[in-house]
């Protein structure tokens, strides 16, 4: 999704591209929240159990049809949908999607999960086997997640691949009404707190103080992109730090520190926004109100969005017993929670267990040697693909688990660090040299052109928010690493062995051409940050991470 304090509704113009408008009458943010957090707060965090999984979906005609657009609802095809998802709780456990669901045992799940995909496999005999592992970004909600997975396994499937999507929660009312009601010094509540309306005066004052240092950025940002938007900043050769060399532009040439930057359909060329810069500019005067609220309780929204992805690897019953319940089991079998601790030392999270498991099993641990899922699964090509909020996750569980073998890296629109990456991932790809990595950016111009809510909210992607408003970087090698601007400045500090293993694509404008299902399909550039999940956009396909003929040279192949 966009950047913005809520989730903005998209269409499609008729030329098909994506087109964020309001989703509902403008009002007081602080009357937003306020009304939100009793709501969130109370709200349950799990999807309404559907019936199981029909046993042999794949051996079966699938009602799930790839449309290339958003066709299908997920509650018309729950029963198809479900063995493909494993959903987090807000303290990181595995969520209820069956009646049948033990939301507890994740090497259950995991089991169910490859059945499926040897039956997928025995299926297609003659197509090499792909596993994809997908994980969704900040300002996310579990609805909207479900109908990505609707819409998006079938064209996997018929690409040969067959998905995971690991869903956290991460719409933004909910995260910040829990954060004010129920998070206090890391330690999450079951109850609504007394001092919840402290906290949402906290934010509000806080707004109003910050105010003119966030009306003073706004306004500085948006005149150097309107009047100077042909300078260095906003093109692809940022400070002069990244030339003409480090194009890939020599497919004769391996991939390596200095010929690793993919500049996709004519990104050199931003263009002309005029329309979207008059609104902007019309809009103004709303933003007096939206701008300070949007920086103090986005924040807090922020925070608490962080505090999800991490409880994804470490579960809050590691630390808070009364979260645990003695029900729990591991492959069928009762199991304590002092035993689970020591089982799962490397995190008790849904997220992290499931890489765990996966781990083992390809190393014939935990049953798979036994049941011929360990050659399943070392078979297969495995490719793991994080947007934005979900690249925090993945650079944790990648730090983890570095037997785990991996064939691709897809990061969409990082919202993770340079630091982050070189300290957690840099050992995983050292250690996997025929893992590749992609990282995948928009243009800088539509960077910061990015509207909310028709510009009722301050502009920019997600990215830019975190980078201005929600997280102080305190060097460059803090801000965030799906930014080109932000790379350009800060690639040599990736080591250049590294390199050799990692791609940088920067999209551009280009508005596509062809039919999704014909080969020769070129899918239009993602203009908004939320665009790169979107079901268009063939996101899993290689063809969208590496350059737009398709084709790259490794060192290690």
């Amino acid at each position: 999704m966009g950047a913005g304090v809520m989730a903005p509704a998209e269409r499609k113009d008729k030329r098909g591209r994506v087109m964020q408008i309001p989703s509902g009458a403008a009002m007081s943010v602080a009357a937003i929240y306020f009304s939100a957090f009793i709501v969130s707060s109370c709200a349950m965090d799990s999807a309404p159990p559907g019936s199981k999984p029909d046993s042999n979906s794949h051996t079966k005609q699938s009602n799930l049809v790839c449309h290339g657009d958003n066709r299908q609802i997920y509650n018309h095809d729950r029963n198809e949908v479900n063995h493909h998802l494993l959903h987090t709780t807000f303290i990181g456990d595995l969520a209820v999607e069956t009646q049948e669901d033990n939301p507890k045992d994740i090497r259950q799940k995991l089991n169910e999960f490859l059945e499926e995909f040897k039956k997928f496999s025995a299926d297609k005999p003659n197509r090499y086997k792909k596993l994809l592992i997908y994980l969704n970004g900040g300002l996310t909600s579990i609805d909207a997640a479900r109908k990505q997975a609707a819409n998006q396994i079938p064209c996997m499937e018929a690409d040969g691949y067959f998905p995971a999507f690991l869903i956290w929660r991460t719409e933004p009312l909910l995260t910040y009404g829990e954060q004010i009601a129920k998070v206090r010094n890391g330690k999450i509540n079951r109850n609504i707190q007394p001092t919840t309306p402290l906290y949402l005066a906290g934010d509000l004052g806080e707004g109003l103080a910050r105010a003119p240092i966030t009306f003073y950025n706004q306004t500085a940002r948006y005149l150097d992109r309107l009047l100077f938007r042909d300078k260095t900043e906003y093109g692809v050769d940022v400070g002069g730090s990244i030339g003409q060399k480090h194009r890939y532009n020599d497919p004769s040439r391996e991939v390596n520190a200095d010929h690793n930057v993919i500049f996709a359909n004519d990104v050199d060329n931003g263009r002309s926004d005029i329309g979207g810069d008059i609104l902007y500019t019309l809009t103004s005067p709303l933003r007096l109100v939206t701008t300070p609220f949007t920086d103090s309780m986005g924040k807090t929204a922020w925070e608490n969005m962080l505090r999800r992805s991490r409880v994804t690897v470490r579960s809050a019953w590691e630390f808070q017993p009364e979260f645990y319940e003695d029900r729990r089991t591991l492959g069928g079998a009762p199991t304590s929670r002092d035993e689970l601790i020591r089982i799962y030392e490397r995190g008790t999270g849904a997220f992290s267990r499931f890489f765990q498991e996966l781990a083992w099993c390809q190393s014939g641990l935990n049953g798979c040697a036994a049941n011929g899922m360990q050659s399943l699964l070392n078979d297969a090509e495995i490719t793991v693909i994080g947007h934005s909020m979900g690249t925090i996750v993945l650079d944790q569980l990648l730090a983890r688990y570095p037997k785990l073998k991996i064939r691709n890296i897809v990061y969409m629109a990082a919202a993770t660090s340079p630091r982050s990456f070189v300290t957690r991932v840099g050992p995983y790809l050292r250690e996997n040299r025929h893992t590749r990595f992609y990282s995948l950016m928009l243009h800088p111009l539509a960077e910061v052109r990015e509207t909310t809510f028709g510009g009722l909210f301050p502009s920019g992607s997600l990215l830019e928010w975190i980078d201005d408003m929600y997280e102080n970087p305190k060097t460059m090698i803090d801000r965030t690493m799906g930014k080109w601007r932000n790379i350009a400045l800060t690639k040599h500090l990736f080591p250049p062995d590294l390199q050799d293993q990692m791609v940088f694509k920067i999209f551009g404008f280009g508005e596509g051409e062809g039919r999704f299902d014909l080969p020769n399909h070129r899918p239009p550039d993602p203009i908004i940050h939320g665009a790169f999940n979107d079901t268009r956009m063939f996101y899993w396909r290689p063809r969208f991470w590496q350059p737009d003929a398709g084709g790259l040279k490794w060192k290690y192949n």
